[in-house]
């Protein structure tokens, strides 16, 4: 029967008294076995040459990760995490609890995609796939890049099915409102487009969308303003104005009751922390 192993040598010590030294050193190596093949010896003398234990961060961009998502987008989400892991196998001595937590940021993102739908996450996790539980339980990066992959496959399989089940006008309209939400849109101005009885589209969308018009696009504003926050300089009025407010001290309302927080902190929460 075959078995893989990995070794972990500790730090030299002069002194018996200072053993448990190598041994927490050799220890904090194990969890090196995440990112490196089985089979291999490793030694603290060569990874302190490395400055291993160093917060080294790989600059991951989750909003465009987030934006593949919510454009159902398959083949450019699977290259954005293709690109993401080949990258951290590629810096030596990468922190294995920053590639955990990019890893499960994904998998947030992926989460947060179908809550911004309204939609149901329990068939995309199960009970044993509990986000920590999973994360202590992989065993390489190999295991965690699949089941990152497989994670986001299944939330954009979801959403493309969900929106296959939905009345074709809602369809029309959502895509409508997905493409100008910037521009000065209304219900009634979207019904006159549509050439249809605005209360008529307003239960409609109720019905088919388990969401009012207006929130449904305040939405897709709020989601545009947070990646504007986080990707730009611009100022809040700007902002505003770009995604569709005339009204800054509205927009700051709407955002704060989106999100629990203020534009100005989102961007300060968010933006330095940005991967």
């Amino acid at each position: 029967m075959k078995c893989s192993a990995f070794a972990a040598i500790g730090s030299d010590e002069m002194q018996i008294q200072d053993a448990h030294r190598s041994y927490y050193s050799a220890c904090q190596l194990m969890d090196y076995s995440l990112i490196y093949p089985p089979n291999i010896v490793v030694s603290y003398e060569e990874a302190a040459k490395s400055h291993f234990g160093a917060h080294r961060h790989a600059v991951i961009d989750h909003n465009r990760f987030h934006e593949c998502l919510v454009k159902k987008d398959l083949e450019s989400a699977m290259r954005f995490i293709d690109d993401s892991f080949r990258q951290w196998r590629s810096q030596d001595w990468m922190s294995p609890v920053i590639v955990q937590s990019s890893a499960v940021e994904m998998v947030y993102r992926s989460l947060n995609a179908l809550h911004a739908l309204n939609m149901d996450t329990a068939p995309l996790l199960d009970e044993e796939d509990n986000l920590f539980l999973h994360q202590l339980r992989t065993k390489s990066i190999e295991e965690l890049h699949g089941w990152v992959k497989s994670v986001a496959e299944r939330t954009i399989r979801m959403i493309v099915s969900l929106e296959e089940s939905i009345h074709p006008l809602v369809r029309r309209v959502s895509a409508y409102v997905d493409d100008l939400y910037s521009e000065n849109i209304s219900l009634k101005t979207i019904a006159h487009t549509f050439n249809v009885n605005a209360a008529y589209l307003g239960q409609l969308f109720i019905k088919e969308k388990n969401e009012t018009f207006s929130s449904y696009l305040n939405m897709k504003r709020i989601e545009k303003a947070k990646e504007m926050l986080c990707s730009t300089s611009l100022e809040l009025q700007e902002i505003a104005e770009s995604v569709g407010y005339v009204n800054q001290s509205y927009f700051n309302s709407i955002f704060k009751k989106a999100t629990g927080i203020y534009p100005t902190k989102y961007r300060l929460d968010h933006k330095s922390t940005s991967l």
